[in-house]
């Protein structure tokens, strides 16, 4: 009879330490997940910031060039 108690116990552990990898296992694959996800997400910024980088020397050689062509109206 106590061995049956000992091994139904040791079955309950097996159990919880089964759905204890199993848990992990999907963590580990959630994380993986979310570094690809980052991943992106961090390449996707980079792009966004070069954009917004080239608008404003953009928008800085416009404002340039207008500067200089209402200097020459106001020299006529």
């Amino acid at each position: 009879m106590e061995r049956d108690v000992v091994l139904s116990r040791f079955d309950a552990i097996e159990s919880k330490v089964e759905r204890l990898l199993a848990h992990c296992r999907a963590l580990e694959e959630e994380r993986e997940s979310l570094k690809v996800e980052l991943a992106d997400t961090n390449a996707r910024l980079e792009e966004m910031i070069h954009k917004d980088s080239e608008r404003v020397q953009d928008e800085q050689a416009m404002q340039k060039k207008i500067d200089a062509l209402l200097e020459r109206l106001n020299a006529f």
